[in-house]
């Protein structure tokens, strides 16, 4: 009798292992341990068009998507921007030569962010992204400085001081790859909804699913008896081995129907960062909807809820603490919660 592969999970990464799993020929079953897809559908998240083209691939059902053109933006009120702007403060994002309307003003920041000591603090993943912040505060122009100085040292991870962050975290808030070349990107936003898709491709593809509490999953996690192959996909881990190694940094994130604000009624569909806000890290518009998008941090998860991790450097060390910890219980047992599917905003 072959062998079965559990995936246990809830996220569109841990469904498309499972199917990838199943059309390469394992005998795979998957443990659902939330809503599928999620937080996928309570953001209203777009892919990218990696990701549709790794479905396109594995599914074995046709998805349609509709697409949308550069859908991520900044937006800094306008009487704090001091770059020539006639946008209303909605600078497009990640930072490229679409951001800046002025030609000079750009070439200027593209030349010292070239600098030898920027660049080798930008390259060197070793450092914390408080140095990069600190070095473009003290060397870029004058007018970049007043306009993006603050939204630099804050990020969607409120409550997690920036300093906290690796500078691969740091990369995923602010990105300065594209600064030096105009960019344009397309995300997608599928028909149906993520938790549909997610089901009609287990589905479709034969996975057999079942649904189990967190007490379940904790007891086949370390049950050392369980010798068939485990795949655990869900950032729960902590929760699930009753915090045996402490517990991840962790935010939660909510999601809050809201009136388009005027700045942004004209700018079009897409997320539209707000790092000066107070309340709310970003506004995410689909059509006449509008959404505003909070966090906050968590200190206990036995309520079960979904949440997300930021990269902080107690994050890294923890998950490598806990992807060894799970093979005490079996070799057979595997944590893997890194992020391929590429999104708007998550």
């Amino acid at each position: 009798m072959s062998e079965t592969t559990y995936i246990m999970g809830y996220s569109l990464d841990s469904v498309i292992e499972a199917v990838r799993r199943k059309i390469n020929g394992e005998d795979v079953h998957f443990i659902a341990t939330a809503k599928l897809g999620e937080p996928l559908d309570t953001f209203r998240d777009m892919v990218s068009g990696s990701t549709v083209a790794i479905l396109e691939n594995i599914s074995p059902i046709s998805i349609k998507f509709n697409q949308y053109h550069n859908p991520r933006h900044l937006f800094i009120p306008y009487d704090k921007v001091k770059i020539k702007n006639t946008k209303n403060g909605v600078i497009a994002f990640p930072l490229n030569k679409n951001s800046f309307e002025d030609d000079e003003e750009w070439k200027a920041v593209c030349d010292i962010f070239k600098s030898e000591r920027i660049s080798k603090l930008h390259a060197d993943k070793g450092n914390t992204p408080s140095k990069l912040i600190t070095a473009m505060k003290n060397s870029m122009p004058k007018k970049f400085v007043d306009t993006f100085g603050k939204a630099l040292s804050t990020t969607r991870w409120r409550g997690v001081n920036v300093s906290k962050l690796t500078m691969i975290g740091y990369s995923y808030e602010y990105s300065f790859d594209l600064l030096d070349v105009e960019y344009r990107e397309t995300f997608y936003k599928p028909t149906k909804s993520y938790e549909r898709i997610c089901e009609m491709m287990l589905d479709a593809a034969g996975v057999d699913v079942t649904r189990l509490p967190r007490k379940a999953c904790s007891k086949i996690i370390m049950d050392k008896k369980f010798t068939d192959t485990l795949v655990v996909m869900d950032n729960r881990i902590d929760s699930y081995m009753d915090y045996i190694c402490g517990m991840f940094d962790r935010i939660r994130m909510d999601v809050e129907p809201v009136k388009i604000p005027s700045a942004i009624s004209t700018a079009g569909d897409g997320i539209f960062y707000t790092p000066l806000a107070d309340e709310f890290w970003g506004v995410n518009v689909i059509g006449k909807s509008a959404y505003k998008l909070s966090a906050t941090p968590v200190s206990t998860l036995y309520n079960d809820f979904v949440s997300e991790l930021p990269l902080t450097r107690t994050n890294a060390k923890m998950y490598n603490t806990y992807a060894n910890m799970i093979k005490f219980y079996g070799n057979n047992k595997t944590l893997d919660i890194n992020q391929r599917v590429v999104t708007m905003i998550k």
